[in-house]
C-alpha cells in the first residue's frame, strides 16, 4: 500500500510520544542510571517497516514513513533532529548529574 498524504496530527503525535519513550529507554532515563547507548543515536532514515513496527503499531503511518515520498523524507528528517536533540539533552543531564555527585 502506498500512502502519499501526511497522516493526521493525532498519528504524528502518537509517533512523537513513542519516540520520546524510546529515547528515555535508550538513555536509561527511566531508571536514572547512565546507559552505554546515550550517544548511540539511531538513523531513522535507515529503518524499515519492522523497525518502525517495534516502535509504533500504526500500519498506515508505517506505510507512509517507508514510502519514500518527499513528505515522508521531510518528516523522518524532522524526527531525526528531534531524536538527536532529545538524546543530547538527556546526555547533558546525565553528565551534569555525574558532575554534581563527584
Amino acid at each position: 500500500m502506498r500512502v502519499e498524504s501526511l497522516p493526521e496530527v493525532e498519528r504524528i503525535s502518537a509517533l512523537i510520544t513513542a519516540l520520546k519513550l524510546y529515547i528515555d529507554e535508550r538513555t536509561g532515563h527511566s531508571c536514572n542510571t547512565p546507559s552505554p547507548h546515550v550517544f548511540d543515536v539511531p538513523c531513522l532514515s535507515s529503518w524499515d517497516a519492522p523497525d518502525w513496527h517495534m516502535l509504533i503499531k500504526d500500519v498506515q503511518l508505517i506505510d507512509y514513513l517507508v514510502s519514500g515520498s518527499s513528505g515522508a523524507v521531510r518528516l523522518i528528517r524532522s524526527l531525526q533532529s528531534y531524536v538527536q536533540w532529545q538524546m543530547q539533552t538527556e546526555a547533558d543531564r546525565i553528565c551534569e548529574k555525574i558532575r554534581t555527585c563527584n
